[in-house]
């Protein structure tokens, strides 16, 4: 689904500021398939992909009829989330357990751009050389032993390689 927003910002508590605009669109796409390959064995894959565009502007240039502060400003966002999974469960009376593998990229972009003709000051900020993104690749285990009706025990390990962390392992054992 879409959703595009549009809306005037307030210059304060009950007056608005016809001048100051902000826009936000977003799209995200997300889906999933199981596939049941008997009563114990099941393979699944999810994934998805959202995108944001949000714009604010404002132009201050003009106060009031006939009357300007040469003041404009205008920013930029956008960024985007893109993930996939593919696991594989196993569900037994007393032993239960998931492996799979992890993929997420995020991405982001972000100016922004000011002009004030009174002080005679302008400037462009643009975030760009950061390289404002991360992705990360994992594998990962997790069990579930079944002690009792009412005890167990769950372990599991991931290792996930992040672009600039490099090598993460995580573990965990829960009673």
């Amino acid at each position: 689904p879409a959703d595009s927003y549009s809306v005037h910002l307030d210059a304060g508590a009950f007056r608005d500021d016809e001048n100051y605009t902000l826009r936000m669109e977003r799209n995200t796409l997300h889906s999933g398939l199981d596939y049941q390959i008997n009563n114990r064995w099941s393979l699944h894959f999810t994934g998805g992909l959202s995108q944001l565009v949000r714009r604010s502007v404002n132009d201050s240039s003009l106060v009031a009829p006939g009357t300007y502060d040469g003041a404009f400003y205008r920013d930029r966002f956008s960024g985007s989330n893109r993930n996939a999974d593919l696991f594989v469960q196993r569900n037994g009376t007393r032993f239960s357990w998931t492996a799979g593998l992890s993929y997420l990229q995020e991405l982001a972009a972000v100016s922004s751009y000011y002009y004030s003709r009174v002080f005679a000051y302008e400037a462009n900020t643009n975030y760009d050389t950061l390289d404002l993104q991360n992705r990360v690749l994992a594998a990962y285990w997790q069990g579930n032993l079944n002690l009792r009706s009412r005890a167990g025990v769950s372990g599991g390990a991931r290792i996930s390689h992040h672009n600039r962390y490099g090598w993460i392992p995580s573990f965990e054992i829960n009673p």
